[in-house]
């Protein structure tokens, strides 16, 4: 009896492990979808690696992020008026973006700018180096006007 009764779990054990094997390899061959939108509205889009690291951010100037450096995103409060995108190169440090800024001040004038910039790799402290490198960076794509508002 005890042998008939161990001879029923393996068994029962062997089945339970095909079945669940089927139902894993199974679930691994679903086709990898593509979905197509006519319009999506998003505040941050964030590109990533299969593994999750941060290659290309895209964003508007209400989620716009900090500076990211070796895979960590630092608090940079001067971007809160900001939106546009950045890249992130392999260590996980920015390299590289294009920003937006508009606003109208309290007396109409329309006040806009795009800055595109492409930074090579950064001397480790660069932060302490060279406090203004970001606006010398991009200082020579950078594209501001200042217009008054139509009147109505």
């Amino acid at each position: 009896m005890v042998s008939q009764i161990r001879t029923f779990l393996a068994g029962a054990t062997t089945m339970a492990s095909a079945l669940a094997a089927v139902f894993f390899l199974a679930r691994a061959r679903v086709p990898i979808r593509h979905e197509k939108f006519d319009e999506i509205t998003v505040g941050r889009i964030n590109i990533v690696e299969p593994d999750g690291t941060k290659r290309i951010v895209i964003s508007s100037k209400a989620q716009f992020p900090g500076d990211f450096m070796q895979g960590k995103e630092g608090a940079r409060p001067d971007r809160n008026s900001f939106a546009g995108m950045l890249f992130i190169n392999e260590e996980g440090t920015e390299n590289g973006g294009l920003i937006q800024k508009g606003s109208i001040a309290a007396d109409g004038k329309i006040s806009s700018s795009l800055s595109g910039m492409v930074i090579g790799r950064p001397p480790h402290n660069w932060r302490a180096d060279c406090p203004r490198a970001m606006s010398n960076a991009t200082a020579f794509l950078s594209k501001e006007t200042n217009v008054s508002a139509p009147s109505h």
